[in-house]
């Protein structure tokens, strides 16, 4: 339980790095304000969206599968 209450701590860690180009904007107020409170709108959503697809089985039909490894052991470590 820990595991996940960190990912979600820190999966939304930096996002009020926006205030870092509040003099760069021509209407800093309005811009930055925005951004800071969209954009763990706009993350929140995503992760809602990897969730459900990984929940429900639908990552592979995103991705295709990984391709299968070999295990191979030095014959040393088998028994016969």
């Amino acid at each position: 339980m820990l595991h996940i209450a960190l990912a979600a701590l820190f999966s939304l860690a930096g996002f009020e790095s926006a205030t870092f180009f509040g003099p760069e904007a021509k209407r800093p107020l309005t811009t930055v304000t925005r951004v800071v409170l969209v954009t763990p709108l706009i993350c929140g959503g995503l992760f809602l969206f990897a969730g459900w697809a990984a929940w429900t089985g639908r990552g592979a039909t995103m991705l295709p599968p990984p391709p299968r490894a070999r295990l191979r052991l030095p014959t040393r470590w088998c028994s016969h």
